[in-house]
């Protein structure tokens, strides 16, 4: 089975997990749930004195730190679905800033089997993230060829961002099949030269592209000389290239990402602070029902099994029109999925985590296939390189 995850670590030092069924999105629905609470406001109040030692359901069930509690709530839930419904979960969709897959490996008993599929979107954005920074370096490229570079990639940067995604969505393949080894290499050849296609030198691209006739290859040439275009293409194979045996499927965790948006609905986002007791791990299982039956449909059921009674005249039309009003709101993004929104702006990036969490947490080795394929393009690299710089050599003489 293939599972999506995603969490919630929010400053109220608790941490939201589900896992959900994909084949790919097939059925979307929550396998499993848990929170990961360090705080109880009774137990607080207890060590300090100002309330009496006494009984009480005691929401804390988390001492290490909060970076970790993804990875433990993930092989929790793995543990549950093994033990409970016979579910093994071989390949798990993520967006690869966390210590998961490593702990899953120690923990799991088929945990060896377990093949981290990485979150396209996440990938992406990673690439877009590190592009930013690689435009603001001007120590690094400093001078007119370096003023000019960074000028042009301050405009194109979005449709670079653009082009890795499309070029993802182009090759991939359906996820439960395996790919081949030359649609990996295809992949690989099109991500080294979505930097080329977008600073107009074209020369590598395929008959479909529709400027390979039409927009003159000049800009290239001042990015390279620069050494911009060979800084945007170490991190395409550091971060895209890298994980291209999995980019190959196009996978997303989106729908664990609605999930998160349902917790915030309920929880009033990180305005007010539901840690200290069970107000949210009650929001979470609210959630859930909203997630699994929208448009409040939910109600109906809930209603049945606590009253064993059918619901009110006004309460069904209440769910009918709301279960009407979110058929129209479906059926009006299918008719206009193309249209363009306003872009959002871009929200600070976070600081970095540490050996549980973000870009510094442990990930697993590569396999042996992916692993040669990589260094075959690699040293195609180096060769391509060292025959420039003997033509520009011969040109400067």
């Amino acid at each position: 089975m293939v599972a999506g995850a995603s969490g919630l670590w929010a400053w109220i030092q608790c941490f939201q997990r589900s896992v959900r069924n994909h084949r790919y999105g097939l059925t979307q629905k929550i396998l499993f749930i848990a929170v990961r609470n360090k705080v109880c406001l009774i137990c607080f109040s207890i060590s300090k004195g100002r309330t009496k030692e006494r009984k009480h359901a005691c929401w804390k069930n988390w001492n290490g730190p909060s970076t970790a509690m993804e990875s433990d709530a993930i092989v929790e839930g793995l543990l549950y679905l093994e033990s409970t419904h016979g579910i093994r979960c071989t390949r798990m969709i993520g967006d690869g800033d966390s210590n998961t897959i490593i702990k899953c490996k120690e923990r799991v008993s088929y945990g060896g089997r377990i093949l981290k599929v990485e979150c396209a979107n996440y990938a992406v954005r990673r690439y877009g993230r590190a592009l930013q920074k690689i435009q603001l370096n001007a120590a690094r490229f400093k001078g007119v060829e370096g003023i000019r570079g960074r000028k042009m990639l301050r405009q194109r940067i979005m449709r670079l961002i653009k082009g890795a995604r499309n070029v993802i969505k182009m090759n991939s393949v359906k996820i439960h099949n395996e790919p081949q080894k030359k649609v990996v290499l295809n992949l690989i050849e099109d991500l080294r030269n979505v930097p080329n296609h977008v600073f107009g030198d074209h020369y590598k691209c395929k008959e479909t592209c529709r400027r390979k006739k039409l927009e003159p290859g000049e800009i290239v040439h001042p990015l390279m000389r620069s050494g911009l275009i060979h800084a945007i293409d170490s991190k395409i194979g550091r971060i895209l290239v890298a994980c291209s045996n999995t980019l190959i499927w196009n996978a997303t965790n989106n729908p664990a990402e609605n999930y998160m948006s349902q917790i915030c609905k309920v929880s009033g986002g990180k305005r007010i602070d539901f840690s200290k007791s069970s107000g949210f791990s009650h929001r979470s299982t609210i959630a859930v029902l909203a997630f699994q039956s929208p448009a409040q449909q939910w109600y109906k059921e809930y209603h049945k099994s606590l009253t064993k009674k059918s619901p009110a005249t006004s309460l069904k039309k209440f769910l009918a029109v709301r279960r009407n009003t979110y058929l129209r709101r479906l059926k009006r993004r299918k008719l206009f999925q193309n249209e363009k929104f306003k872009p959002r702006k871009n929200s600070k990036v976070p600081a970095e985590g540490d050996c549980n969490y973000s870009s510094y947490a442990e990930k697993p080795d590569l396999p042996k296939e992916m692993f040669d394929i990589l260094v075959q393009n690699h040293f195609s690299r180096l060769k391509e390189g060292s025959h420039l710089v003997s033509v520009g050599g011969k040109k400067g003489r």
